[in-house]
């Protein structure tokens, strides 16, 4: 962005003021291909790849990122906008690997309140009021109407958002289960070295199972069995 110089700007002065170090990262948006992911994806991507980096560099052991609730209900808003299956309207997950995100249960009006009795100041990102993408239009015209409408319809998105996400880890759950029952224990980590940790096989497949076969040796194998929960793993998360 043009002004991305002014909020380097101001992140350097706040980080010199709470006397904190700084990383920045640079990002050059690709060329547009045919086929190719959108803008905003594409930026959401280089900005976790930058984090994870950045955590590399400075050996820490988690990334902090600050969404919050109302980013929680846009995103599953939108998923519901985009007809997607039930396990993507867990929406933003609360943990992934070292990446958590501690603020989900906040409002940004709460966050925004707290910063201001902090004598903490901040930069609104002027893409936000961008109408081009379609969590703006969803912020800005339909969560804003569906408010005055029903008052407890932020609220009631989150609750989705909670229920799908207790959902899916039902649902891993229950896969990790029947897949220790055909194959014995699932590795579920890197062997170290790097190299992939193998699963113990287990006895031989069970009656009416596919013939000559002594079992399933890798969690790759959950993709032959039915789906206990479509579209499980998730790739729309967070």
């Amino acid at each position: 962005r043009d002004d991305s110089d002014r909020d380097e700007a101001f992140c350097r002065g706040l980080a010199a003021d709470l006397d904190l170090p700084l990383m920045v990262a640079q990002l050059t948006p690709p060329g547009r291909r045919a086929g190719s992911v959108s803008l905003e994806a594409w930026a959401r991507t280089e900005r976790y790849r930058a984090l994870a980096d950045f955590a590399r560099q400075c050996a820490a052991d988690w990334i902090v990122t600050a969404h919050h609730a109302d980013d929680q209900a846009e995103t599953v808003l939108m998923r519901l906008a985009q007809g997607s299956g039930l396990l993507a309207l867990a929406g933003i997950r609360r943990r992934r690997g070292n990446l958590v995100r501690p603020l989900l249960d906040q409002s940004r009006a709460a966050l925004a309140e707290w910063a201001r009795s902090a004598g903490l100041g901040w930069i609104e990102d002027p893409s936000n009021s961008d109408r081009r993408f379609l969590r703006n239009r969803l912020r800005h015209d339909v969560l804003t109407k569906l408010a005055r409408e029903q008052p407890g319809s932020r609220a009631a998105l989150l609750v989705v958002a909670d229920l799908a996400g207790r959902y899916e880890r039902d649902c891993a759950t229950a896969a990790t289960a029947l897949l220790k029952r055909v194959t014995g224990p699932v590795p579920v980590r890197a062997a170290p070295g790097g190299q992939r940790g193998r699963a113990d096989r287990g006895p031989a497949a069970p009656a009416g199972g596919p013939a000559g076969r002594s079992g399933l040796s890798e969690p790759s194998a959950l993709a032959e069995f039915p789906p206990i929960c479509p579209g499980w793993p998730d790739r729309q998360g967070f």
